[in-house]
């Protein structure tokens, strides 16, 4: 076999390494964390605006009565919808400045790029086929489905029905937000003419650069009209509890937003990695019992780190191996190479034990974040000295508080496989007596290369695809491919966003309405 091909016949299909994400199977605490604070947006959602202009268009659907058991004219309806947003935010209607935030604009751009009279939308959103395949959205129910859809279902303002998504309008709200309250502030600011513009372009499939532009300040989704009853409602849905039918709920996403505003107060520029930051190097967030959600993102970014640490290490192991060009190498090799490395950088001697390191200057002068830093300025073999420093600090900052923290994470299920917090426990806690290379060895073996095997292997299930970066058999190791280590996106951008859509926040300064939003949550 070369090159993953065989030169023998051999009856089974071949494997197709792809790229694939969280190569170690650890970032679902993340992730779930960060879904359970910010409820209701995602990393996806650009636009706040998105959220009435969809209840408002699928209630426009709903009132032309075509709503049938054949979604064809439904997903017509929507396409041509969401391609004319695309092609209202280009820059030739704003002044020269596109709108950020607006999916399918590119494919958008390009076309007005050659159009001088009319836009084909019908040609715009779907092929002579019906395929969507290099349309404005690939994704056969629009952008709708692929980005918005279950943000706004959390939210109660639409609903399933099979294949459609439909806008909420249900009694069972009560004083609740709906989508039809939404869609009817929505419809109350388009200028009467656009509307009626709108609608009759996705009518006639067609769109002249004329319409475009007296429609595209009624529909620019980057702008929510200040004081009106859209902005009222959509700051009232996203500072309403998480869950809004639900008669207990929690309300992580109102206290993360308050957290937001005051931090914004505070600071000349809010960048959500130094937002987080600010909580965690804080004062020790596990010893005030009240504040849950400052709670919830220190939890976080503890498994961020953790989540960065153990890539890093992965990065580094395949950094070295790359540079065997002969193919398969001893994995011991590997291993004792990348411990050598750590110890000679560190000082660190055979007789050390992992309790002597713990106590090393280093991690002292160094906090969680510096040796964050360093390894995405390094990247490359040495990242694995910082990462191991990197694991070594977290346990340090916070051995004194892993059970308080184990049993929040529990209390709103958060853990997941693989999480710092059981380990730690559950092991390093136990292993401090241990020589430092051999607990060393031991962590790269077990919590990195094996587990990237299993994580690999599992996502394989009985398909051809592999995520896998190297090949291990017989003890040897056969290099792939690599990654650069990463952290999730923990959704404060976009939330961020948001404040800036509704007028809370503009040029990194509260506004009147910021300000007096932050007094009412106090």
């Amino acid at each position: 076999m070369k090159n993953n091909t065989s030169i023998y016949p051999f009856f089974s299909q071949k494997t197709k390494f792809i790229h694939g994400l969280d190569p170690m199977g650890i970032q679902l605490t993340s992730e779930t964390t960060y879904a359970t604070l910010l409820p209701g947006l995602t990393n996806l959602t650009q636009r706040y605006r998105y959220y009435s202009f969809y209840c408002w268009l699928l209630n426009e659907f709903i009132q032309k009565g075509q709503l049938t058991d054949d979604n064809s004219h439904y997903l017509s309806f929507l396409r041509k919808g969401e391609y004319l947003i695309a092609l209202c935010s280009q820059a030739q209607f704003h002044k020269g400045e596109s709108i950020k935030g607006i999916s399918g604009s590119d494919y958008a751009g390009r076309v007005l790029s050659e159009t001088t009279q009319s836009v084909n939308l019908e040609a715009g959103i779907y092929k002579e086929d019906k395929s969507t395949a290099g349309t404005y959205w690939k994704g056969t129910y629009g952008i709708l489905a692929t980005y918005y859809s279950g943000a706004m279902k959390s939210l109660s303002i639409i609903n399933d029905n099979n294949f459609f998504s439909l806008v909420n309008t249900t009694e069972k709200t009560n004083d609740k937000i709906n989508g039809l309250k939404l869609a009817n502030a929505f419809d109350q600011n388009l200028e009467l003419n656009a509307k009626q513009i709108f609608l009759d372009c996705i009518e006639k499939g067609e769109a002249s650069i004329d319409e475009l532009s007296q429609i595209s300040t009624s529909f620019n989704l980057s702008v929510i009209p200040d004081g009106t009853e859209e902005q009222r409602l959509l700051l009232e849905l996203i500072t309403d509890q998480d869950k809004p039918l639900y008669k207990e709920s929690n309300y992580f996403r109102r206290q993360t937003i308050k957290l937001m505003l005051e931090y914004i107060q505070q600071e000349e520029l809010f960048y959500d990695r130094a937002f987080l930051d600010h909580i965690y190097f804080g004062d020790t967030v596990f010893q005030d019992l009240n504040n849950i959600t400052l709670k919830g993102w220190y939890f976080y970014l503890f498994n961020e780190f953790w989540l960065f640490a153990n890539t890093s290490i992965l990065n580094a192991l395949l950094i070295d191996l790359a540079r065997y060009q002969e193919g398969w190498v001893p994995t011991s090799d590997i291993v004792n190479k990348n411990v050598n490395t750590i110890c000679n950088s560190l000082g660190i001697t055979q007789e050390m034990t992992l309790e002597d390191v713990l106590v090393l200057d280093i991690l002292i002068e160094k906090n969680e974040r510096q040796l964050a830093d360093e390894i995405e300025q390094q990247n490359d073999r040495e990242n694995s000295v910082a990462a191991l420093l990197l694991i070594l600090k977290l346990y340090k900052t916070n051995h004194d508080q892993l059970k308080l923290m184990n049993e929040f994470g529990q209390q709103y299920s958060l853990n997941r496989e693989g999480n710092g917090l059981v380990y730690f426990i559950e092991e390093l806690s136990n292993q401090k007596s241990q020589k430092f290379t051999s607990w060393c060895k031991n962590f790269i073996n077990k919590r990195i290369i094996q587990r990237h095997q299993l994580v690999a292997l599992r996502k394989m299930g009985l398909g051809s695809l592999t995520t896998q970066k190297f090949l291990l058999e017989d003890q040897h190791m056969r290099y792939i491919d690599n990654f650069s280590p990463f952290f999730s996106g923990p959704r404060l951008r976009v939330m961020h966003l948001f404040l800036e859509d509704l007028n809370l926040v503009e040029k990194e300064k509260l506004t009147t309405k910021g300000l007096q939003l932050l007094n009412n949550l106090m």
